[in-house]
């Protein structure tokens, strides 16, 4: 009887290996969504329990800005899937791709492994999820017979759709509703919430309400420094707010990192972007410490994470409202057709805004970032600066080959921008939307890369430049940040790209001039100023630790002779 028993398992487990083998799946190579496209779906956030099968379970929850994880627990084995969701005609179609463990092999390995992506249908009724993946039958009838046309390939026994997202939208919203396009539909059940047991009340206390307005932050008088320590082995972009009277938070994009005693880039990791808080001392110095997650480990990562493989987070700006911390991120991913010597082998795919609660309540390593889609309403090669003013978050934008304009959004609606963009118009009004033929064209040539309001001169100043091919860093003035702006000024010309100079080397490159107003001297009208140097060699960058942190400049106001002298720390 047993010898029976254990044959019937056997084949049982055979039959079972055999459809494995030979699973036959409509799968894509590309997305169906894409950063401006994707829908958040909160309804779909929970359990569930797949009906036909018990002991399957899936857990979706919001992850990043506009995506979800899917977690599927199946007989105590979990896997974790990217969950997208978009609009797709009369459909709501969901793509699921494989998350791939941060332990998994090296960088190199983890580039030959190409997460697939599986599209389906998916619909709710009360607590019943019902989801319906492609039908291998209907393409292989249709797409193999060439009755319909989509550019495919085979992996094992699945066809492996080969179209571009635009194209792939085009063709589901074409076929979606023809008969067996999908599959039958897998049934889950929402698993209820039990009641959580309160912790108690934090003891933490709400820090202090920080300006918003760059009118009111009180001067912070020190001399910032960036030394290469505690594993911070220098980073770039060099944004700051204040974090009160005597502090002040920077946030750094991609970062050289290390152990706590290691003083050399070589052997370090670069993750996408880390923060510091500075403190003023009474002696006039400044005194640093610096922060990322899962700091001194093998597998560090950054403040703001981006949850995908698709895309990294750079800061490209920061402010406060209230007890809030807010930082704009650009979403940084690869450009598929860059040629072998582009030192830019990337490009913006979209924009995310980060929150932080209370961020004086806790070390930056402890934050819990909140994520918000901007990707809908801005372009993130079109960024320019921007500033905090009168309850507004005002933002200069341009697109290719065109003057910049200016667009504002109210603090109230930063969480959900859609609908509540303003842009100046030709005749001086703030008008709804983000661009028009009717939008001002308030600058020509190059964007800034901060803009701050100095009220004892009563101007506005703005930083520009440096560029990968200019070394001057130069700045514009108007009394209304509408304009008019005045022509550039040189204020200061970048050693490490002036021929002749000791640190000039043909590889390095400055960029990302920036004013850090908590720093002016309003007594002697002098500038506070970073900006960044870095090297199109890669050995070279490892290196020399010269460059690739913040180089501070303290520029006077004065005549050009004086400017010219501008005294570099």
């Amino acid at each position: 009887m047993k010898t029976r028993f254990y044959s019937l398992i056997a084949a049982i487990i055979l039959i079972l290996a055999i459809k494995s083998l030979s699973a036959q799946e409509v799968l894509s190579l590309e997305p169906i969504f894409s950063e401006r496209d994707a829908v958040l779906i909160p309804e779909f956030e929970g359990d569930w329990v797949l009906q036909s099968y018990k002991r399957d379970t899936v857990s979706v929850q919001k992850t990043g800005d506009n995506f979800y994880h899917f977690r599927y627990v199946s007989d105590g084995e979990s896997s974790v899937f990217e969950a997208g969701f978009i609009q797709v005609g009369n459909r709501l179609v969901l793509d699921l791709c494989p998350v791939i463990s941060a332990t998994v092999g090296n960088s190199y390995y983890k580039e030959h492994l190409l997460g697939a992506h599986s599209l389906g249908g998916v619909s709710l009724q009360n607590d019943t999820l019902r989801l319906a993946g492609l039908s291998y039958r209907w393409f292989f009838d249709q797409v193999i017979a060439n009755k319909v046309t989509a550019s495919h390939s085979w992996v094992n026994n699945s066809l492996m759709l080969t179209i571009p997202t635009d194209e792939l939208q085009k063709f589901m919203a074409e076929h979606a509703e023809e008969k067996n396009f999908f599959d039958n539909d897998l049934v889950l059940k929402r698993i209820p919430k039990q009641a959580k047991i309160e912790s108690g009340t934090s003891q933490l206390q709400p820090a202090q309400a920080l300006a918003a307005n760059n009118r009111v932050q009180p001067p912070q008088d020190c001399r910032p420094s960036f030394p290469l320590q505690d594993g911070w082995l220098g980073g770039d972009g060099d944004i700051s707010t204040p974090f009160g009277p005597s502090k002040t938070l920077w946030i750094f994009g991609d970062t050289f990192v290390g152990k706590k005693e290691q003083t050399s880039r070589s052997g370090s990791k670069m993750i996408p972007n880390s923060v510091a808080i500075m403190a003023c001392e009474p002696n006039g110095q400044s005194t640093i410490r610096y922060f990322w997650k899962d700091q001194y480990t093998d597998q560090p990562k950054p403040i703001f994470e981006s949850y995908t493989s698709r895309y990294k987070y750079w800061p490209c700006a920061a402010f406060m409202n209230g007890n809030n911390l807010y930082v704009p991120l650009l979403k940084i991913g690869p450009k598929p057709d860059a040629p072998p010597n582009d030192l830019f082998n990337f490009k913006g795919v979209g924009m995310s805004l980060a929150k932080i609660s209370d961020p004086t309540a806790t070390t930056p390593d402890q934050w819990k970032v909140e994520l918000f889609p901007w990707s809908r309403v801005l372009d993130p090669d079109a960024w320019g600066c921007s500033t905090v003013e009168g309850g507004y978050l005002y933002m200069f934008i341009k697109g290719a080959k065109q003057p910049a304009t200016l667009i504002r959004l109210s603090l109230d609606d930063v969480e959900s921008p859609e609908g509540h963009m303003e842009y100046y118009a030709k005749d001086g009004q703030w008008k709804t939307g983000l661009t028009s033929a009717d939008a001002k064209a308030v600058l020509d040539g190059e964007m800034g890369n901060s803009v701050c309001y100095h009220p004892d001169l009563g101007q506005w100043i703005m930083v520009c430049g440096p560029a990968f091919i200019n070394n001057k860093i130069r700045l514009r003035t108007a009394s209304a940040i509408t304009g008019p702006w005045s022509e550039e000024q040189v204020i200061y010309q970048c050693p490490e790209q002036t021929p002749g100079s000791p640190s000039f080397d043909k590889d390095k490159f400055c960029y990302l001039g920036r004013e850090h107003i908590q720093f002016y001297d309003a007594k002697t009208r002098t500038l506070f100023l970073t900006y960044d140097s870095n090297s199109a060699s890669f050995s070279k960058l490892v290196s020399d630790k010269s460059i690739y942190s913040p180089r501070t400049l303290f520029i006077p106001l004065g005549n050009r002779r004086h400017r010219e002298q501008a005294i570099r720390r």
